[in-house]
């Protein structure tokens, strides 16, 4: 759940270059003095920019410890990073959808309204989900009630994680709130240029000793509800079928691609979904992904967005989201090689260009990707070459995978993970083209695993 998706300070906005974003931001901050505005408890004051669609705001914390004039100059200095400069003073950038009397909404969510409150004594995030809005409640209600118990156990014996603050189900809402980590998360550091590969690696080494220690070593936390689906292959096939209706008599890229009974990404043949699903249902090489020998506590949805990284010297880190569903480590490592290996932060901040087109007679679908920021694409790489090492020696042994076959089981599961998102994608946040991106992205990557072959 990121707090600024649009990365504005660096990429500006449609029709407002970087530049004129960051004096609105300075000019933000000035009004917000003069209306004695910081200082005393934490706040948010609206920036004004003219973007359609877009609406941002800064989080003000409870400090008056501010040198303003300071901060003004160096967001109009280019040897600055403008990000950094704010953040060293606690002042986050927040885009969302909505502000109102000091009440933000936060993009993200999955299936439920998420918004910053700061008008209270203390910063709170606060979740709300209408028990009977989808029609299929897994994904829905029962996934967000259960996040709440966890929260709830979890917060008695580790510190990893926001504080439940109170949970209230009502007949047809469900609404809990947490304390607000004020930090950004490692993948938005990154894309902000902030946290380099070599660093993003060592701050996922040392948060999966802490894992190791804290959670795995734990039976899974009980919840009430448990997960229908009896394994990841007959999750993907149930919100396929979500899919395919919500795409039905349309003629999109997305239908096409989901469709297709061949399909090649960046040049790379890769098996249709449901070739793939009956290849991984079928080999015992894949027993592992499919069926864990063991059962243990976990994050659950470990992708680097789920992840905050505090300023300053102490580096605090806090995971949010966890995903009570999941019970074994292997989840956490695919959820964040979701992340390193195949970008899902590349596609969720819109990172990411497709092109479709045909060979041949015309059976064939060609499909094309690539991420911007090669900046950040190179630091995700060099960190994911790092990390998988260190998984790899740390790691397997502890979670009962075998070594010789743990890049392959690693990289099929996080395949998986990217099959299994792009109905939430189409049907939550009416981005079918992010859809079609995590759909042709898990093909591509599962297409590896199944060769163990590496991408080059």
């Amino acid at each position: 759940m990121a707090l600024d998706s649009t990365l504005s300070l660096l990429r500006g906005l449609p029709g407002e270059p970087p530049d004129r974003i960051r004096s609105l931001v300075a000019n933000a901050l000035v009004s917000a003095v003069h209306l004695d505005a910081v200082g005393g408890d934490a706040g948010v004051t609206p920036v004004a920019v003219s973007a359609a669609d877009y609406e941002l705001s800064l989080y003000l914390p409870r400090t008056s410890d501010w040198v303003v004039p300071e901060i003004v100059a160096r967001l109009s200095d280019d040897r600055w990073n403008p990000y950094e400069v704010l953040d060293s003073a606690g002042i986050l950038v927040l885009s969302s959808a909505k502000t109102e009397n000091g009440v933000i909404r936060l993009s993200g969510g999955s299936y439920s309204e998420v918004v910053l409150d700061v008008a209270g004594p203390e910063p709170v995030v606060t979740k709300s989900v209408w028990i009977e809005r989808h029609a299929d409640q897994i994904d829905s209600s029962m996934r967000h009630r259960n996040e709440a118990e966890w929260l709830a156990a979890a917060n008695k014996f580790t510190t990893l994680f926001p504080r439940l603050e109170s949970a209230v189900e009502g007949r047809h809402l469900f609404v809990f709130k947490t304390g607000f980590f004020p930090a950004y998360s490692v993948a938005e550091l990154v894309l902000q240029r902030r946290l380099s590969g070599d660093q993003l690696a060592a701050v996922l080494c040392g948060l999966y000793e802490e894992l190791r220690d804290v959670l795995y070593t734990r039976p899974p936390i009980e919840v009430r509800w448990p997960d229908r689906d009896r394994d990841y292959i007959h999750k993907i096939r149930r919100r396929h079928v979500s899919l395919m209706a919500a795409t039905k008599d349309t003629d999109t890229p997305l239908a096409d691609v989901v469709r297709a009974s061949r399909i090649r990404v960046n040049g790379r043949l890769c098996p249709s979904l449901e070739t793939l699903l009956s290849a991984v249902e079928s080999d015992p090489l894949w027993r592992p992904v499919l069926w864990t020998s063991t059962k243990h506590s976990c994050h659950g949805d470990l992708i680097l967005e789920d992840i905050l990284l505090s300023a300053g010297p102490s580096r605090e880190v806090k995971l949010i989201d966890p995903n009570p569903y999941n019970q074994h480590g292997l989840f956490d490592l695919a959820k964040t090689m979701l992340s390193l290996w195949i970008g899902y932060e590349f596609v969720y901040f819109d990172l990411f260009e497709v092109s479709i087109g045909r060979n041949g007679m015309g059976d064939e679908l060609d499909v094309k990707i690539t991420f911007h920021s090669p900046g950040s694409v190179a630091d995700y790489e060099a960190a994911a070459a790092q990390f998988i090492e260190y998984a790899r020696c740390r790691l397997a042994g502890f979670l009962h995978l075998p070594k010789a076959l743990f890049d392959r089981l690693v990289r099929m599961a996080a395949a998986l993970t990217a099959l299994a998102i792009p109905s939430f994608h189409l049907i939550a946040h009416c981005r079918p083209d992010r859809a079609l991106a995590f759909h042709v992205l898990g093909l591509l990557h599962a297409s590896y695993a199944l060769s163990g072959n590496e991408p080059s």
